[in-house]
């Protein structure tokens, strides 16, 4: 399963600050030439004896495909159970590759052998709407666009949570004030970058039918230890004003499209681009590569 050896983030109560990484190169469109930094998924959460999440067929699909869990959450509603049946409606989710960053020294954190690890964030969708106000915000104070994954440019994101379970758990996220860059360290975080769009797994409609039961639907795509991040003690500095743009509770933007390459002109990719596409050509294939 491509998601073995996947190190997924978890992050603490308080605050934390992470770097997002720039696409990985297997994600970029080779027909439009367009690259998030970000793949949507929809997850549901809280099946009887499965501590990880299940990826929801029929949203994946747009309806394509038939989900058990859903229909069971539906007729829970219907029932009656209108809390019961939400818990196990799919749960929109981003995933994207993130490094945790020192608050004390700014710099990636590291681990007891010395190195740098990438991680996967699973990143619901009101939290990634408050990434993209505040980044729509600094864009509109500093009169450019920017790309907060852009190893040369690109800025920290702190975020800090509030809450321990899946009812009361609030994200609340603050821009960096300043660029900065992490291009130094490349060469360790680079060959690290998962294509996240070959984590999530459909499982088969009978698979799904037993988890409601409790019964076991095979391996667990999602059974890898997730790593908490450590709390962050001393901020750098991110910007507090009140923002009137701020996304309303249970209300979302529509998400930014990539723009993708105009037709006859080449593509113009970054120092750091070129580098992670030669990392992957001499073989440093990413972890959810070296599974497959």
């Amino acid at each position: 399963m491509e998601s073995a050896g996947i190190k997924w983030l978890k992050l603490p109560v308080g605050d934390t600050l992470i770097r997002p990484l720039p696409p990985h190169p297997g994600m970029v469109n080779k027909e439009t030439g367009a690259a998030p930094f970000y793949i949507h998924t929809s997850l549901h959460f809280g099946l009887p004896g499965r501590k990880f999440p299940e990826v929801c067929p029929r949203k994946m699909t747009g309806g394509a495909l038939s989900c058990p869990i859903c229909d069971y959450a539906f007729a829970l509603k219907d029932a009656g159970h209108e809390k019961a049946g939400n818990a196990l409606l799919p749960s929109w989710q981003a995933y994207m590759n993130v490094i945790v960053i020192d608050p004390n020294t700014g710099e990636p954190t590291r681990t007891k052998a010395g190195e740098i690890q990438v991680y996967v964030w699973s990143c619901g969708r009101g939290t990634l709407d408050k990434i993209f106000a505040k980044v729509e915000r600094y864009e509109k104070k500093a009169g450019h666009k920017i790309d907060i994954t852009d190893p040369e440019e690109g800025f920290v994101i702190e975020v800090n949570r509030k809450g321990t379970d899946m009812e009361n758990t609030k994200y609340d996220v603050f821009l960096a004030d300043e660029p900065s860059s992490i291009m130094d360290y490349i060469e360790v975080w680079g060959p690290g970058m998962v294509d996240v769009s070959k984590i999530s797994k459909l499982r088969p409609a009978a698979e799904l039918q037993a988890l409601l039961t409790g019964g076991s639907a095979g391996p667990d795509p999602f059974e890898t230890k997730s790593v908490e991040a450590p709390v962050a003690k001393k901020r750098l500095s991110f910007s507090r004003e009140s923002d009137d743009e701020e996304p309303t509770e249970g209300e979302y933007r529509a998400l930014p499209e990539d723009e993708p390459v105009a037709d006859g002109e080449p593509a113009v990719e970054s120092d750091a681009a070129t580098r992670l596409k030669a990392m992957m050509d001499k073989g440093k294939k990413p972890a959810a590569e070296k599974a497959a």
